[in-house]
């Protein structure tokens, strides 16, 4: 029994990191129209309305723009879900990364995948170059 649920944990965190790094990969995209199409399905009606009212932009096009990220942590819920805490990276072109800042995003199974429900955006932190 220990080993079966220790093997649905491995299969529910690796079935989250293919989620967040299709997401995040989505969001790198630098054409608006098709970034926004590609991220959108990732996210409740109720996390895309939370990115609008905070003004970060799911998709920067222009520069500066995301460049990478980094996966932070992954905390689970009671009830299941997940916390997944990144690190997105800004950049301009031809100048390099400009700063970052970090999300949290809450993140739970719904039917044979996952979806954002939330999002707390933490401050911006300037790299000073």
């Amino acid at each position: 029994m220990v080993l079966v649920l220790g093997l649905l944990y491995w299969r529910d965190l690796l079935e989250l990191d293919v989620f967040i790094r299709r997401f995040i990969e989505a969001r790198l995209l630098h054409e608006e129209d098709v970034a926004r199409a590609a991220a959108e399905p990732f996210l409740t009606q109720e996390a895309l309305e939370e990115y609008d009212a905070r003004e970060v932009s799911l998709w920067p096009v222009s520069n500066p723009h995301f460049s990478r990220y980094n996966v932070l942590s992954r905390r689970p819920l009671e009830g299941g879900g997940w916390y997944v805490r990144i690190r997105i990276f800004d950049e301009y072109t031809d100048f390099g990364e400009i700063g970052y800042f970090d999300e949290e995003l809450l993140v739970r199974r719904e039917g044979p995948s996952y979806r954002i429900y939330g999002v707390d955006i933490g401050d911006y932190v300037n790299l000073g170059n």
